[in-house]
């Protein structure tokens, strides 16, 4: 992310690069009201808790689908965990993850 102030130079603008950040950290301090991970078997769990490292002030739901007994369960942690964008990622593509959301 880039940060600039523009002055007025004839018909142009004059820019001034003020900062500069890399995306990922800046869209890091956005706060997020939670995140919700739904997984098909409990083999990502290990995986999961490894990502999932800075504690936050949202909420974090684990939903483990039981699709052959058709019920779930839902496990909410109440402080809740902020992963960054590039965990966020990470996790989407663990095996047994099926979705994740922001809630």
């Amino acid at each position: 992310m880039i940060r600039v102030s523009a002055d007025p130079e004839g018909e142009n603008l004059r820019l001034r690069r003020l900062s500069a950040e890399l995306l990922d950290k800046a869209a890091g301090r956005l706060k997020r009201a939670g995140l919700e991970l739904t997984i098909d078997r409990p083999s990502p769990l290990t995986e999961i808790s490894e990502r999932l490292l800075a504690e936050g002030g949202g909420k974090t739901r684990l939903v483990l689908r039981l699709d052959n007994m058709g019920k779930q369960v839902v496990l909410t942690i109440p402080r809740g965990l902020e992963p960054s964008p590039r965990q966020t990622s990470e996790l989407k593509v663990l095996p047994g993850v099926r979705e994740l959301r922001e809630l």
